[in-house]
């Protein structure tokens, strides 16, 4: 019988099986929540608990090996706050599989400076 893939989530930091959690990967200048992709990633409980800790750890940039613009993460945040922020939802979404998600897409966005 084959192991099962773990992960770590940068929230609590405990390792848990790949399917339990959420993958965010940075590839081609996007950030992406999905279950599978491309890309450097790093991984999160589905709670509210969890984004909160790895938000205020900072660990994003760390696990992703980049440097990650604050508006960038502030939309990561906000839409992993919108999908799996509150605890009724949070409940309801670990006992379900993550992998049901909605892929979304966080563009980078390029800075342009201003050449005379």
């Amino acid at each position: 019988m084959k192991n099962k893939p773990m992960r770590r989530c940068i929230g609590c930091r405990n390792s848990k099986e790949k399917d339990q959690l959420l993958r965010v990967a940075f590839y081609q200048g996007k950030l992406t929540i999905s279950p599978r992709g491309k890309g450097r990633g790093l991984y999160l409980c589905p709670n509210e608990e969890c984004i909160k800790r790895a938000e205020q750890r900072g660990g994003v940039q760390q696990s992703l090996r980049r440097s990650v613009a604050t508006s960038e993460k502030e939309k990561l945040f906000s839409e992993l706050y919108r999908e799996y922020g509150t605890k009724e939802e949070s409940r309801s979404t670990t006992e379900s599989h993550p992998k049901g998600a909605q892929i979304h897409t966080i563009e980078k966005k390029r800075r342009v400076s201003d050449e005379d």
